[in-house]
């Protein structure tokens, strides 16, 4: 009598690839809310993140990921630098123009008192 050997299945697991973060909700509120050019740019490599791994390039994806966290980081950086900067330029054309009109208020008040 012929006995066969038991079966043995074989299952290959090969390590999961996570797809990386696109970062396109970030990139919208920084097109509307903050700086929208660097939002715009920001939103166009969100999407080549999804069409890179799409196409199974990994570190494609991973690359544009990290590009669009940064386009979106520089996008908030520079709305608050543009923010603080137009808030002192504000402040100093109005200090400035409050300063000429009392003076020159005063002057025309002494110009009256003289006559």
């Amino acid at each position: 009598m012929f006995r066969q050997p038991p079966m043995v299945n074989t299952v290959i697991v090969q390590g999961s690839q996570n797809k990386p973060t696109s970062w396109m909700g970030f990139s919208i509120f920084v097109c509307l809310c903050c700086f929208w050019p660097i939002g715009i740019a920001s939103i166009i490599f969100s999407v080549k993140v999804n069409t890179l791994y799409d196409d199974g390039d990994l570190e494609g994806s991973k690359r544009a990921s990290k590009v669009a966290l940064y386009l979106n980081v520089a996008g908030i950086v520079t709305a608050v630098v543009v923010t603080i900067i137009v808030i002192i330029l504000v402040y100093t054309v109005f200090a400035t123009a409050y300063n000429t009109y009392s003076t020159s208020l005063n002057t025309y008040q002494d110009l009256l008192q003289n006559n």
